[in-house]
């Protein structure tokens, strides 16, 4: 039996080039190009995130807990799903005002209760010890742990290979 090949036709638009192999400098090209596009998208989210919660904020339904809604005059489906409202949440964090506590406490003669010691390394006395002969050059080294990382960093001015 003999098998028919038919060529695949892609679509391209009027003047696009021809596909091919990607080499590093074009997925650079796409890699820069989506970051900085990534960035912009990301600048204008925020702005119409700000927009948008303060029309929540100005026009919005107070809940029992102080947090804002807004319903939407349509629902907005995006990615498979329905968004019918907005909320402003109200979230409220309780903290205790250590400047406050300390002179509180202090005028009535019980900050020393609150009060601890703690105890923390110090490396910097290394060093010292070194210096003093009580600990010698290949203790302290023995001491010392190294790590290695890397970073993508994409420059604008050629660099040769040495």
């Amino acid at each position: 039996m003999a098998v028919k090949t038919v060529a695949r036709k892609t679509t391209r638009k009027p003047g696009e080039p021809k596909p091919g192999p990607k080499t590093v400098e074009s997925q650079f090209a796409e890699f820069q190009t989506l970051k900085n596009e990534g960035e912009l998208i990301a600048k204008r989210q925020k702005q119409l995130r700000d927009a948008l919660d303060a029309e929540v904020k100005a026009a919005g339904i107070v809940d029992e807990k102080g947090s804002l809604y807004l319903a939407l005059k349509r629902p907005i489906e995006i990615a498979g799903k329905v968004f019918r409202t907005l909320k402003s949440e109200r979230r409220v964090s309780v903290r205790l005002d250590e400047t406050a506590a300390e002179e509180l406490l202090a005028e009535k003669g019980l900050l020393e209760r609150a009060q601890k010691t703690v105890v923390v390394f110090d490396p910097d006395v290394l060093y010292v010890l070194n210096q003093e002969g009580l600990l010698s050059d290949d203790e302290l080294d023995g001491l010392m742990v190294s790590s290695e990382s890397w970073a993508f960093k994409p420059l604008t001015e050629e660099v040769e290979a040495e």
